[in-house]
């Protein structure tokens, strides 16, 4: 689940609705709001930071501590004041993702 403003992430059980997990992505302003995931991960944007948030899944779909969290910088995209990256699928070969800008 996405915490928009919160800047954070939590796994929640789809049985009982109770937090499995909870993820800190962003200490300062951020709104986390698409997530995809995909075979080794959840993958989070910003959309008000360049960045997407990666929580690697271990095996059998174990959820890591928040010290093994990536923040991944995007880099070469145009960024303005306001919302920019919104929404991320998996690509078909799902080596990579992929994500859309609202600008």
């Amino acid at each position: 689940m996405a915490g928009k403003p919160a800047g954070d992430g939590r796994v929640i059980s789809a049985a009982t609705g109770a937090v499995l997990a909870h993820y800190t992505f962003a200490s300062g302003r951020s709104f986390i709001h698409d997530i995809v995931v995909t075979p080794d991960a959840a993958w989070f944007t910003d959309s008000i930071n360049p960045v997407l948030d990666k929580v690697p899944l271990g095996r059998h779909g174990r959820l890591p501590d928040q010290s093994d969290v990536v923040t991944v910088p995007l880099t070469g995209i145009p960024s303005q004041a306001g919302f920019n990256v919104n929404g991320i699928s998996r690509t078909p070969r799902t080596r990579t993702t992929r994500w859309r800008s609202s600008t």
